[in-house]
């Protein structure tokens, strides 16, 4: 089976795929005595978020934590970001539109959750920095662990409702800490059973679980709470307005913040991607495990919101790329240059004149170790020069600046005239 158009179809149909368990939940929740199934329903409940946070662990690359010394200012951003400002926020949205005190703490666990591990992928579509992306991601669910309940205790206490702190430690403990345990202990087992090439084939299966999982958590939130939606429908509607807000409010100023203190787009999709974009799977599980009420409801209708504004932002790469660039023009010139003067470089491009190629081709053709091929396209990449796509686990590269290549073209005629002279 081939898991990676699998886990490629669950993604581009996920907003329809949620909202068809949204729509099949909530008519089997007016149709079905979710009491009298209380236990068989609570089991469920268990089963499918074990089948959606583990898998999703398996991915997770703790590793990454190592490395969070020389990233650690754009760390802070993100963390800042996604576990500090994005509850505050949404507590201030709350706040404004006067929405019911249970809905608005369902409002706030839908974004004190760390980011979502699709986070990763955006961050690999928007060609971003995928190191940095993993690493907040590792850290992010780390510090969930305390953040998440701390959080929902502090505003709980706001809206005078009473939620037990060591309940929603024990359920982030069930729900995050002990599958990011088992997750990390099956991916050592997988490396050394199946190796390197053995695991990346059967990667892509792991999201789509996940995937699968929330489906199925998405339809027993709306079956179990389809009653309680049916008699307060305005309610929910109203708690749409603060996400879009959050989402629009958001994203505008981690694009005008990160470009005024001049980080590059590289780090800035990362830090988008991890911050922005929240694992409603983690939230849902939570509501659903703690026994939440109305609180399960909005981290249930994120997914049909976040998809679309994180899929919109990284179809805006290349403008995004182009905005960061701006004002960059004396070093792109130089960058321009600098390829020119590159023997490496100029190899690569000469090969590249003739067609998309991957990185270890180039390597093999140059006779020169990956890292330094990696080294010279990551430049050629930030210089607008060459792009790269993913194609069946690879990444390969080609010319996107034409007229950088109309340049170079009589420039490597010329000295491949010269060499077959010697």
């Amino acid at each position: 089976m081939n898991f990676q158009k699998l886990k490629k179809h669950l993604d581009e149909f996920l907003p329809l795929y949620v909202s068809l368990s949204m729509i099949a939940g909530f008519f089997a929740g007016l149709h079905v005595n979710v009491k009298a199934h209380g236990n068989l329903l609570k089991t469920l409940n268990m089963l499918v978020v074990i089948s959606m946070i583990y898998p999703m662990m398996i991915n997770l690359r703790i590793e990454a934590l190592k490395k969070t010394a020389k990233s650690w200012k754009n760390l802070l951003i993100a963390l800042i970001i996604g576990l500090v400002y994005a509850p505050l926020l949404m507590y201030a949205l709350a706040f404004v539109f006067h929405i019911n005190p249970t809905l608005s703490l369902g409002l706030l666990l839908a974004v004190v959750v760390p980011c979502s591990s699709m986070a990763i992928a955006y961050t690999g579509l928007s060609e971003g920095n995928l190191e940095l992306a993993t690493i907040i991601v590792a850290v992010s669910f780390t510090l969930a662990i305390a953040t998440v309940p701390g959080w929902l205790k502090l505003f709980a206490s706001t809206y005078h409702l009473n939620i037990s702190a060591w309940l929603l430690i024990k359920t982030i403990l069930i729900v995050v800490f002990i599958p990011l345990i088992f997750g990390y202990l099956t991916r050592i087992y997988l490396l050394k059973k199946i190796g390197t090439k053995g695991f990346e084939k059967i990667k892509p299966l792991f999201p789509s679980i996940s995937l699968l999982g929330m489906y199925a958590i998405v339809l027993l939130i709306f079956m179990e709470k389809a009653k309680l939606m049916a008699s307060k429908a305005h309610v929910v509607a109203v708690a749409l307005i603060p996400l879009v807000l959050y989402y629009v409010i958001t994203l505008l100023l981690l694009t005008y913040f990160d470009k005024k203190i001049g980080l590059n787009y590289e780090d800035h999709m990362a830090i988008v991607f991890t911050s922005v974009g929240k694992n409603e799977g983690t939230a849902m599980a939570i509501a659903l495990s703690a026994g939440m009420g109305l609180m399960a409801i909005p981290p249930a209708i994120v997914p049909i919101l976040q998809i679309p504004f994180m899929v919109s932002y990284v179809k805006f790469g290349r403008s995004i790329k182009k905005l960061y660039a701006r004002g960059k023009g004396i070093t792109l010139e130089a960058q321009y240059l600098g390829a020119l003067a590159c023997e490496t470089k100029m190899g690569i491009l000469d090969i590249l004149g003739r067609g998309e190629k991957c990185t270890c081709k180039l390597a093999e053709e140059l006779g020169v170790d990956r890292s330094v091929i990696s080294r010279h396209l990551q430049t050629l990449k930030e210089s607008g020069i060459v792009d790269g796509i993913e194609k069946g686990g690879s990444v390969y590269y080609r010319i996107v600046n034409k007229e950088f290549l109309r340049l170079i073209t009589p420039i490597t005629d010329l000295l491949k005239r010269r060499t077959r002279r010697s």
